[in-house]
């Protein structure tokens, strides 16, 4: 019964490196993109749905001060000590896009 699991288990990317996964509004109206640093990727079986978050990792997001590659967010898929964690810092600060 092991094997037959195991041989339908798959790695997928979930998200790759360079991928913006979210921003950082700002005022007036700018947006800072939030990039992927490294690929995540994750075992499963097809039809595995598993959670996907963009948290602060317990850090305070900074304001206007952080500069380009400052880690702002974390991203995370799964749950709990299991999950799979990868850092994601801001890109360049643009108005109003």
């Amino acid at each position: 019964m092991f094997e037959a699991a195991h041989k339908g288990l798959t790695t997928a990317t979930v998200v790759e490196k360079g991928d913006t996964v979210g921003y950082v509004d700002h005022a007036p109206g700018g947006r800072t993109p939030v990039v992927a640093t490294q690929a995540m990727k994750l075992v499963g079986w097809p039809g595995l749905r598993v959670p996907l978050e963009l948290g602060s990792g317990g850090k305070r997001v900074p304001g206007h001060s952080a500069k380009a590659g400052t880690v702002v967010r974390e991203m995370s898929a799964g749950e709990g000590p299991d999950a799979v964690r990868a850092p994601s810092p801001c890109g360049t600060p643009s108005q109003g896009t």
